[in-house]
């Protein structure tokens, strides 16, 4: 059993394929369950790019969702579909936020920091295409408004947490301290963090989080569930084996799925070189 919960549609605007073709590849993988969570509207756009669909695409996008939860129902060799959001962490539109994702009974919300204030200037920067050389300082914001997120409950799930590595400059005392810091934020906040494995396919050419930092959450009682971030059919699934193994590797010996917002965490089992999981319990 795989869980891949971290995945977008044409709709963000920067993907490509239909909802059934990542579905049919979900299927063809055995994928148990598949999950979709698109960008949420509210995005930061600090410059031309257009990252996220709008309000109106949104609506789209669920109803999308609802016509092929009538399929991938989990039967018939078919994925369980879930349906989530990635919400972006604005703190000014935390209450639209949190109304927005009231309003649909989500499976699962993923939280994630795509920009932050440039320490030195004080304006909206991607938080991985940032200019500074400050890189203490963009680290510390960064984490910063990442404990933030976790503590506002906005969200079930925590995405590429580190994903500020993904700007291939790490600080001198590398990246481990950052999230020691902020550590107490996550475990009082009980949300989970992804292994997304996108990040084997940017410049940090690893998974998100690096391992030193998913030992630290897995000794922390941190729950741990997984995702693709696909914005390509191709990209469903990918590192499916590796990944589970690398949680593994990390002490890791069970993962979360979600259903209702609720976390069901699951036996994680490697026996005989095969991968399985079994259901220890419903929280």
């Amino acid at each position: 059993m795989y869980v891949d919960y971290h995945n977008h549609t044409v709709l963000c605007h920067h993907a490509h394929g239909t909802v059934e073709q990542y579905l049919e590849r979900a299927t063809e993988l055995g994928i148990a369950e598949y999950g979709f969570a698109e960008h949420s509207w509210w995005m930061i756009r600090p410059d031309t790019r257009n990252l996220c669909p709008s309000l109106e695409e949104t609506a789209l996008y669920l109803r999308w969702m609802d016509e092929a939860r009538q399929v991938y129902d989990g039967t018939r060799g078919r994925p369980l579909l879930r349906v989530g959001l990635e919400a972006d962490w604005v703190p000014d539109m935390l209450a639209p936020a949190r109304e927005f994702v009231a309003s649909y009974p989500f499976d699962y919300i993923i939280g994630s920091v795509h920009h932050i204030q440039d320490p030195a200037t004080g304006r909206w920067v991607g938080a991985w295409w940032f200019d500074s050389r400050e890189l203490d300082a963009v680290y510390e914001a960064y984490f910063d408004q990442v404990a933030q997120l976790a503590l506002s409950g906005l969200c079930d799930i925590l995405g590429h947490l580190d994903v500020i590595r993904r700007s291939g400059r790490v600080p001198e005392r590398g990246i481990l301290p950052f999230v020691e810091r902020i550590l107490p934020a996550l475990v009082e906040s009980g949300v989970a963090v992804e292994i997304n494995a996108s990040g084997r396919d940017h410049l940090n050419r690893d998974f998100f989080p690096a391992h030193d930092v998913l030992r630290l959450l897995v000794e922390a009682g941190v729950p741990i569930t997984f995702g693709s971030d696909a914005h390509a059919v191709a990209h469903v699934g990918r590192y499916k084996e590796e990944v589970v193994r690398y949680l593994h590797d990390c002490g890791g010996r069970e993962f979360v799925r979600f259903e209702n917002r609720r976390a069901i965490p699951t036996a994680l089992e490697l026996s005989g070189g095969s991968l399985g999981t079994s259901v220890v319990h419903s929280a």
